[in-house]
């Protein structure tokens, strides 16, 4: 039997003049993400490229913290994160994308990142639910 092994991405996407409060933008989702990954793999790469990240997977994506998770085969991460950073717009907007960690275990190296994201995500919503009680 084979055993399959994968790299994990954390990245983040930093975008340009924009802020968490904007809701006139819609949100990305992880099918944007995945779509646009895909594309600079394509454009960067070709078909070689393209066929290679075939086990490419977004397990996760914050749209209010903006902090995501890939998982992609051990061979090609390399391709991937070449390809995370050379994505200069996501659905017409302009961004960077900064690769936080990449790492064999799954969850385990991993969950420190996603607990500070849900605490975030828990301090952004206490803020705005603030700003609605003083409104």
């Amino acid at each position: 039997m084979v055993r399959l092994k994968h790299r994990w991405i954390l990245f983040e996407t930093l975008f340009e003049n924009t802020s968490h409060q904007d809701t006139s933008i819609d949100p990305l989702t992880s099918h944007d993400i995945y779509i646009t990954v895909k594309e600079s793999i394509q454009l960067n790469f070709g078909d070689y490229g393209r066929g290679c990240t075939y086990s490419l997977n977004v397990k996760y994506y914050s749209p209010h913290t903006n902090i995501g998770l890939l998982r992609v085969s051990r061979d090609y991460y390399r391709m991937v994160w070449c390809a995370l950073t050379f994505i200069t717009q996501i659905n017409s907007r302009s961004c960077t994308i900064r690769v936080l960690h990449v790492g064999g275990k799954s969850t385990f190296k991993l969950f420190g990142w996603l607990v500070f994201n849900l605490i975030l995500i828990f301090k952004i919503n206490s803020k705005v639910q603030l700003n609605n009680v003083k409104n």
